[in-house]
């Protein structure tokens, strides 16, 4: 330029912007990288998070399993726990409620209940249907208390149980009462109930047998000790029905249903979740009506495997050899020593550029370990095959084994 004046020249210009566009360009790439993983990271975060909650609900149902529940039941009792033939589940060929109920196939008799029963393969993608029972399966407050009753000269007296969840008198919670002693055939707790009506509503046309005790002082006769050396327990079901009016139990104890249902989104399904995978369901029965009450505990789930330890080994979720379906209350009570649940869920979103490092070697959902040579399949195996049915895309999200291991405390 003239009069001592310079500037660019137009190559100069165009080097720099040419520079200046490889910098951002290397920038954005990189800024996009960094929101992917951020995205990435914060959904698997997410996906833990929910997964401890869920998970950690699960634990503590099947560490209360039994708790609460009756070994033997007096003559003449009579209840459903379930509506005859009722599916549960729709998707579950063949899984109707009444299949876990403990009862009498001939005289249709209710029996002692087993703590924890389950279907081998009765679900979706071939997953495992599981049946936990006990006092402390229902969502009030009430299932969670428990107290003791002791003989007084005046009548009952309660003893607290030092538990975090009290069972108080006063609320008129619905509970049921077990006489805990030793017989000649060993110890044994006997649902306490009565023929005669409390003035309670304890007295239920669907059963000669009232077993309901709404929970105030005094504490009716007939479930009060009669001896010093009489130990009986109290147990908490539901709470006083809200109507205000005093409403009988329509069965000794709670049940509740684990199971994985395809979830449509406006059922609360995810968005994110991989297709073919469900989200897994805990259900509770009403003891007011065959309606159960459905609580998701984990999304984009695929497949739940249920793996018993028993006296001789571990067997698969229909209890394994020795021990079917069929197996009573006592044998349960006597032969389960450990219970262990295996997830397989997908965690985080879909990654369109990420590849599931799954070669020849399938994924178990469950403990290869577990077999001890026998080469018997416990759990279930996840080869390409496999989850080729589940997605198309399957590659493209991560997947998560979770694993739950629970010793029974209450059975």
């Amino acid at each position: 330029m003239r009069g001592g004046l310079h500037g660019y020249t137009l190559v100069e210009l165009v080097v720099a912007m040419l520079i200046f566009s490889v910098v951002m360009t290397v920038i954005s790439a990189s800024f996009n990288r960094i929101v992917t993983s951020s995205a990435q990271a914060s959904k698997n975060a997410e996906t833990d998070i929910g997964g401890l909650i869920g998970l950690e609900v699960l634990r503590i149902d099947l560490e209360s399993a039994g708790m609460g529940l009756p070994w033997s039941l007096p003559a003449g009792i009579a209840y459903r726990e379930t509506c005859l033939g009722k599916i549960m589940v729709d998707g579950y060929p063949g899984t109707k409620v009444d299949i876990y109920e403990d009862v009498d196939p001939v005289s249709k008799v209710p029996r002692p209940p087993r703590a924890v029963a389950s279907g081998d393969n009765a679900g979706m993608n071939g997953s495992d249907y599981l049946v936990l029972k006990g006092s402390a399966l229902g969502m009030s407050t009430a299932s969670q208390g428990w107290s003791y009753l002791t003989w007084g000269a005046a009548g009952a007296v309660v003893k607290p149980s030092k538990s975090a969840t009290e069972l108080v008198p006063g609320n008129g919670d619905r509970a049921v009462v077990l006489k805990s002693e030793v017989t000649g055939q060993g110890p044994t707790r006997t649902l306490v109930a009565t023929t005669v009506s409390t003035g309670e509503g304890t007295s239920s046309s669907a059963s000669p047998v009232a077993f309901t005790l709404h929970f105030n002082t005094p504490i009716p006769q007939d479930f009060t000790p009669s001896a010093p050396e009489d130990r009986f327990l109290v147990y908490g079901i539901a709470r006083r029905d809200d109507s205000g009016k005093l409403v009988p139990l329509s069965y000794p104890y709670n049940r509740a249903d684990y199971f994985i249902k395809s979830s449509p989104l406006n059922d609360g399904g995810s968005p994110l979740c991989a297709r073919g995978t469900g989200t897994l369901y805990k259900t509770v029965i009403s003891q007011n009506s065959d309606r159960p009450a459905y609580y998701p505990l984990l999304d984009c789930v695929a497949d739940l495997q249920v793996i018993y330890l028993l006296d001789n080994g571990y067997h698969v979720s229909d209890l394994g050899e020795g021990l079917q379906d069929a197996a009573s209350a006592e044998e349960v009570r006597e032969r389960v020593k450990e219970i262990r649940l295996y997830l397989l869920a997908q965690q985080g979103k879909r990654e369109p550029a990420y590849r599931y490092p799954l070669d020849d070697l399938p994924l178990v959902v469950g403990d290869p370990a577990l077999d001890r040579g026998t080469g018997k399949v416990l759990g279930s195996r996840w080869g390409q095959q496999a989850f080729a049915l589940l997605t198309p895309d399957w590659r493209q999200y991560h997947w998560k084994v979770y694993t739950i291991v629970v010793q029974p405390k209450n059975f």
